[in-house]
């Protein structure tokens, strides 16, 4: 009963503080609209040059959308977009909230998670950072046998064989991932796996893995990946890098050297 008094005392408090405000303070709290735009309330409205579309709430010019809006997408990833938007798209700071409970807070570029930012996955663990077209870039290197983070995963780097086969320099890559947080992620088993020389990347030529890459990844599940990478320079040092994330928020470069 006390609570519910009190709750009472606070609002009678905020409706006589919010009557004794001016008419000129009201006018400052609201947002000054871009001559010509109009308000809007669930517009259906779809992507310039894209299938996306959904719900969007805020100003539009000639039907638009441009200031601070709200965009509700349609498909099964993407859940609320809240922030600016120029010509059209999400551009500048923005928060995006996924259905499954994950949320970025950040810079945005058309749409895409790029500039500075913090992803917040549903289990806690956070990753902030600089993102380039949706991947988190790492802020250091790794070498063989230390264990990085990757989205809500471990990864390590167990060995690295070189040799020379007929097709030159080759080398095969023993990958160890670990998950600690995610309960159970249907397409987990998806990488992203290349090596960069500081001028171009080389993709596998071979995979093999201790599980099935369509598998759901259960939670403190160990798999080991065994990557071949071929036709290699004899005189450059490469990197691996390594993205994992199915949403691909995380990513991790590792010395093989």
């Amino acid at each position: 009963m006390k609570r519910i008094i009190t709750g009472f005392m606070i609002g009678l408090v905020i409706i006589t503080a919010i009557g004794c405000t001016s008419e000129s303070e009201q006018d400052v709290e609201k947002e000054v609209l871009e001559p010509g735009a109009v308000e809007v309330e669930n517009r259906v409205y779809q992507f310039p040059d894209s299938q996306i579309q959904g719900l969007y709430t805020g100003p539009m010019i000639d039907n638009v959308p441009t200031g601070t809006g709200t965009f509700e997408y349609e498909d099964t990833y993407e859940t609320v977009y809240v922030g600016t938007w120029v010509e059209g798209l999400p551009n500048g700071l923005g928060t995006y909230q996924w259905k499954d409970g994950d949320r970025y807070d950040g810079e945005v570029v058309e749409g895409r998670l790029h500039g500075y930012g913090k992803y917040t996955y549903k289990s806690g663990v956070e990753h902030e950072g600089r993102f380039d077209n949706g991947v988190l870039m790492p802020d250091k290197s790794y070498p063989v046998g230390e264990q990085a983070p990757v989205g809500e995963y471990l990864v390590t780097v167990l060995n690295v064989i070189e040799a020379t086969a007929g097709q030159g320099r080759m080398m095969q890559i023993q990958i160890l991932v670990d998950n600690k947080f995610v309960s159970e992620l249907n397409t987990a088993h998806f990488l992203s796996l290349q090596l960069y020389d500081g001028d171009s990347t080389i993709s596998y030529s071979n995979i093999s893995t201790t599980a099935d890459l369509y598998a759901p990844f259960k939670l403190d599940e160990q798999i080991e990946f065994t990557a071949i990478f071929e036709g290699l320079s004899e005189d450059s040092n490469y990197q691996l890098v390594y993205d994992f994330d199915t949403l691909g928020t995380g990513a991790a470069i590792f010395e093989l050297e």
